[in-house]
């Protein structure tokens, strides 16, 4: 699985420091605003990619994987004006939602591992509206996967990890969506889950994942945050605490495929959330982000004296290194979701010893 990640700020180098920072940690990169329509036309006709090309030319330079955020989004109150004056000339409209799918998406694929393609359609449609077209979201998805057909698919939105009170974007709303794209052909589909969160609900959300985990499809959270202005005192201290359970519970769930924090540090201060101070020293939630990039990519364990350790870490493939008379030896072994706890032999070359390990898949309380 992805990484915890975030979304780099703009311009994307602002700083020897913060380059380093965000590269030491992260695998994976999002755009806050800077590939949004509203950024790269903001009069009609005048696309302008320029900043958005630097921030992806910067983020393949590190060797980092982009996801595509947005393409469309679905809220009236961030159509450029323009935009929002086609409402009434839904011919105009489609012609230029058309333009613009054909536009970033062509521009972009092959290079993206994801787009999130009209964006909070659970809570608006700006553009089903306006053109009197209930199934347009569905036919910009089947536009988008015939643009980029090794792109993931995602629909993106909020409050259905977050809140069980929304009832635009409860689990069963986005499974009734995520259906209605299957059937319509919609081949690489995945789940956006937003995560802006306050206080955890953290037995809501593991049933949530568990839901929508039935589908087989990849679930991301995209825009993990805390709002830590609502919380008393803006407790950062408080808010880690918040943020490291939010993770352990993700991290663990064999569905959730990536994470990506919605954390990008600009001088004038974060969305609703940093990791880090002005000069990049870690706060509370910067330090909770560090400890467990340390404690999920990496552990050192002292074999038993019958050669036998026992581990609980994530599914996947992890790569073993083993280190015995002086020599290291290397291997790799696959943790696999679903399986309890499984059981693996390595055996040593040039000798009659062996390794045995008993894994188990991560939880909560890893």
């Amino acid at each position: 699985m992805g990484l915890p990640s975030c979304y780099p700020t703009s311009p994307p180098l602002p700083s020897t420091v913060y380059q380093s920072w965000f590269v030491k940690r992260f695998n994976t990169a999002v755009f806050g605003n800077e590939l949004k329509w509203y950024a790269t036309e903001k009069e009609a006709g005048k696309v302008n990619y320029s900043v958005a090309d630097a921030m992806v030319s910067w983020c393949e330079a590190q060797g980092l994987n982009i996801r595509g955020h947005n393409i469309v989004w679905d809220d009236p109150h961030f159509q450029q004006p323009w935009v929002k004056a086609l409402a009434s000339k839904p011919d105009e409209l489609r012609q230029a939602v058309m333009a613009r799918v054909n536009s970033v998406v062509s521009r972009y694929a092959g290079r993206f591992i994801a787009w999130d393609v009209s964006n909070e359609q659970l809570h608006f449609s700006f553009y089903e509206d306006a053109l009197s077209d209930p199934s347009f979201s569905t036919s910009l998805f089947l536009d988008v996967q015939c643009l980029d057909p090794g792109a993931q698919l995602f629909v993106n939105d909020y409050n259905t990890l977050e809140n069980a009170n929304d009832p635009a974007s409860i689990p069963d709303a986005l499974l009734l969506k995520l259906h209605e794209l299957r059937a319509a052909g919609v081949l690489n589909l995945a789940i956006g889950l937003e995560a802006h969160f306050t206080k955890p609900d953290l037995a809501y959300m593991r049933s949530t994942l568990d839901k929508l985990g039935t589908l087989g499809l990849p679930i991301w959270l995209t825009e993990l945050d805390i709002n830590v202005q609502a919380l008393p005192n803006h407790n950062i201290s408080q808010a880690a605490i918040y943020l490291e359970d939010i993770l352990r519970e993700a991290f663990s769930h064999p569905a959730v495929k990536g994470i990506v924090m919605w954390t990008s540090w600009e001088p004038s201060g974060c969305y609703r959330m940093c990791l880090t101070d002005n000069n990049m020293d870690n706060l509370a939630t910067g330090n909770v982000v560090d400890a467990l990039l340390n404690e999920w990519q990496q552990v050192d364990i002292l074999a038993e004296s019958y050669g036998s350790i026992k581990w609980r870490g994530p599914h996947g493939t992890h790569n073993v290194s083993i280190r015995w008379n002086n020599i290291t030896y290397y291997s790799s072994l696959c943790v696999e979701p679903g399986k309890g706890t499984q059981r693996f032999i390595v055996e040593l070359p040039m000798s009659s010893n062996t390794l045995e390990m008993h894994l188990s898949s991560a939880s909560s309380s890893m």
